[in-house]
């Protein structure tokens, strides 16, 4: 029986304006993270300094963070993310060019991030189960996809138009748009999570035992190791161009600053229309395995069009590409998602998710110090065409997982 829009959204309606904001937030600043700091005087392995510490702090903090999750409650978990999160990015602006109050503040975020990887999604599949429409994860994983797209088309429009000002008013906007989050989620958020009435030492071991798992299960379970592995490949390439070539790289071809915000922009709004009928497009390519497959194939090749386009218009599109088929091939993708999910049991859910989580910080680190070397000592086009090409080669592995 099909489920109404009003019904569905009185489930899952939270999550959905929760995200859009999020997504607001982050698509102020989304096209100039490292353009700030070039502004500040710094070069590309600096700035890849900078930035190493998200996932060298997600390292230390993304499993046992997620195994929290599964036994402290996936609401108290987000609550602090949002929390910490906005607060960092605060804390990043006010310490102006000081590399090290930089550093600090950046391995703040990092952790704060680690508190939402797995939580946030374990919390959206536990309120569709806890309503009995599990059949509808799909469409729900795409709605909830679509409305992330609406934040983004919002936030990187008026990143370009505040950007204009300074790249400071942007991340201002992101800063004190994230500190709205904790407010909401404290608020509105509603959670099907039992705790039990134990002792803190119990809690503890139960952590520990949650991520012993998850970790488990990671390595033993062979497509959702093969599907670890390749979100680890994928994230190495587009760290790797996101934060240290592209967006210097267009620049200097001559796209204006303010452009970048406004082809993430339209990415965006072309997503909301894709991840929405996500659920049918993997019906008409014949499953998820092939709808990933096809659609990372998509991003190397459009990777690659940025890296070798000379005509502005081009260059633009191009970039715009990226992104929309990134939305539909990345970690957060419904497909990626929904055959992610098939294969973990729910008590551990939000750990396993941190576990693949982790290995794609693996792949960012890896990433930010391989394309700041090359921005600094080759050049930002190098680097944009190794990435394509690595995605390229990476989509081929999906074909590699059995049907499932």
């Amino acid at each position: 029986m099909a489920m109404g829009f009003r019904e569905e959204f009185n489930i899952v309606g939270f999550f959905y304006i929760m995200t859009a904001i999020y997504w607001i937030s982050i698509g102020f600043m989304a096209s100039y993270w490292t353009l700030y700091f070039v502004n500040l005087g710094f070069n590309f392995s600096v700035i890849a300094l900078i930035f190493l510490m998200y996932p060298i702090s997600a390292l230390i903090f993304e499993i046992p963070t997620g195994a929290i999750a599964d036994v402290f409650g996936r609401k108290l978990s987000v609550f602090l993310s949002y929390l910490i999160m906005g607060l960092g990015f605060v804390g990043v602006l006010l310490s102006g060019s000081k590399l090290l109050l930089l550093l600090i503040f950046h391995f703040i975020v990092g952790i704060s991030t680690t508190m939402e990887t797995g939580a946030l999604e374990a919390w959206f599949i536990d309120t569709v189960k806890h309503n009995k429409k599990t059949k509808h994860l799909h469409k729900l994983f795409g709605r909830w996809g679509s409305f992330s797209s609406m934040g983004f088309v919002v936030g990187p429009f008026l990143g370009g138009i505040l950007v204009t000002f300074g790249v400071d008013k942007a991340f201002w906007a992101t800063a004190i748009t994230m500190l709205f989050l904790p407010i909401f989620v404290l608020i509105f958020g509603k959670e099907h999570f039992k705790r039990r009435k134990i002792r803190i030492s119990q809690r503890f071991k139960e952590t520990f035992e949650a991520g012993k798992l998850g970790v488990k299960h990671t390595f033993k379970h062979p497509i959702i190791l093969m599907l670890t592995l390749i979100m680890a490949l994928f994230s190495f390439s587009v760290t790797g161009i996101y934060h240290n070539t592209y967006q210097p790289y267009v620049v200097e071809a001559g796209l204006p600053p303010q452009f970048l915000g406004f082809a993430l922009s339209i990415a965006g709004f072309i997503s909301i229309f894709s991840l929405n009928y996500s659920h049918k497009i993997v019906k008409y390519v014949g499953g998820n395995r092939k709808y990933l497959f096809i659609f990372t194939l998509f991003v190397g090749l459009a990777i690659l069009g940025v890296g070798f386009a000379k005509y502005l218009p081009l260059l633009f599109l191009s970039i715009i590409a990226t992104t929309a088929f990134a939305d539909l091939a990345m970690v957060t993708s419904p497909a990626f998602r929904e055959l992610f999910n098939k294969f973990v049991p729910s008590k551990i859910r939000a750990t396993v998710i941190s576990v693949n989580s982790f290995n794609r910080k693996i792949g960012e680190l890896f990433g930010l110090v391989a394309f700041g070397l090359i921005s600094d000592y080759l050049n930002f086009q190098v680097g944009i065409v190794f990435a394509g090409i690595l995605i390229v080669i990476t989509s081929f592995a999906y074909l590699r997982i059995k049907k499932a």
